[in-house]
Parts: structure tokens; sequence; C-alpha cells
């Protein structure tokens, strides 16, 4: 009698099936987006100028360059980018505004996740 399905009523044990199997996909699902952002991470990114605020819609000055820098930020990975790299990028970054490229300071996570070290540098009058 334990198996006998009630005419109107769902058989239980079944919709505990159906739901684990449902379960079961979705962890599936999650490894394979787990295991494609890892392999998506694989791959250096290139180091880049960063410019805070790059994408506020708000800001007065989005989808233009600035009108002038004090301070540059290039975000890098030390795996793939000498201090010459970086200070080509800044030097070519401050020479757009007239002026050299100083060291300042390097930093952690001051800049995005894929590149979280930071080399500031000050863009000064030559």
């Amino acid at each position: 009698m334990a198996c006998e399905a009630v005419p109107g009523e769902s058989f239980a044990p079944f919709a505990e099936w159906r739901y684990e199997g449902r379960m079961r996909t979705g962890k599936y699902a999650a490894l394979a987006v787990f295991i494609l952002a890892a392999l998506g991470g694989c791959t250096d990114p290139e180091p880049y100028v960063y410019r805070s605020g790059e994408f506020d819609r708000r800001a007065p000055d989005f989808g233009r360059d600035p009108a002038d820098v004090e301070t540059v930020t290039v975000c890098y990975n030390r795996r793939v980018t000498s201090p010459a790299d970086l200070q080509e990028m800044a030097r070519a970054e401050c020479a757009k505004y007239g002026k050299v490229a100083r060291y300042t300071r390097g930093s952690r996570l001051s800049c995005p996740v894929l590149l979280p070290l930071g080399a500031h540098f000050a863009c000064v009058k030559p």
C-alpha cells in the first residue's frame, strides 16, 4: 500500500527525485561556469592606464580624454610586465599633456581584480 499513488495527488518520492535532478543540473552549471572563468583567467591581460570613473556616464568628461592629468595609474601583472613597460606607458600618457612621468609609488588592489597591481606616476612639467 505504501507505493500506491492516490488519484489527484503527486507521488512524493517522484517529486523529490525531480527536485534533486534540478539541483544536480544547477550544480553542473555552476561547475561549468567556474571552469570557464578559471580557463579565461589563464591568459595574462595586457597592462593598461586606469582611469577611475571612466565608465561613469554622469561624469562631465565621459567618453572624452580629460583636459589635463596630474597622476597616471598603470594596472599590470608583475609576471609579464617589466618596469620599463610601465615607465613607457606612463611617459606616453603624460606626454599627451606636455608633461613627464615621475614614479611615486606602487600599490595593491587599487586597480580592478584582473590586474590588481598599480604603478602610480605623477605627471609634472619638465
